[in-house]
């Protein structure tokens, strides 16, 4: 008969790795990470007590890409096997979220007098839109931020407008200037 310290101890290799992670997150911040490893650290949070590094690696083979996983339509990303309904609108809200942050970090003190500052701004209210949107950005005499709204939205590539929409909200924030801004998606410019 064998004795108990004759027993191999099986080790767990996997034992305190999600703390290991937030640590390098805390340490060495985000730059330090593969995009399979932020995916992985997201999940974390949406899937509590489970190696997620696999289901990391399967988003993002399945969806071709990192920034696909985050533009996958919700009910795909809920039949990957493995996907938690929680952590789906985890990574559903990450792109809005973060589009949402960049424009609350600039918007009380933007100024808008030059092209470079305007594309700079719009690139954060675009920054998620899969369909083509307008927007309506309201600027006081001396070029700053008053107000921005969006009026409409179409689908992936058209997008009907009415003079209506632009002028009920220039009027109501009593704008001395405005911007009228529309993107495309797909990235092709032509009309």
């Amino acid at each position: 008969m064998k004795s108990p310290s004759d027993k191999t101890t099986k080790i767990n290799i996997h034992s305190g790795h999600r703390q290991r992670v937030k640590e390098r997150f805390l340490k060495s911040g985000i730059d330090s990470f593969q995009h399979h490893e932020i995916l992985e650290f997201l999940l974390f949070f949406g899937i509590p007590y489970k190696d997620t590094n696999p289901l990391a690696h399967e988003l993002i083979n399945k969806y071709g890409s990192f920034s696909a996983v985050f533009d996958a339509p919700i009910e795909s990303l809920k039949q990957v096997p493995g996907m938690t309904d929680n952590a789906a609108v985890l990574l559903k809200s990450f792109a809005p979220i973060s589009g949402v942050y960049m424009q609350d970090k600039v918007k009380n003190t933007l100024y808008l007098g030059s092209l470079r500052t305007c594309v700079a701004f719009l690139k954060t209210l675009f920054f998620s839109a899969i369909k083509e949107e307008v927007y309506v950005i309201c600027l006081d005499n001396a070029h700053k931020l008053i107000s921005y709204k969006k009026i409409a939205t179409g689908t992936v590539n058209e997008l009907p407008l009415l003079t209506r929409q632009v002028q009920e909200v220039v009027f109501f924030s009593n704008a001395a200037n405005i911007i009228l801004a529309h993107n495309h998606p797909s990235g092709v410019t032509d009309p």
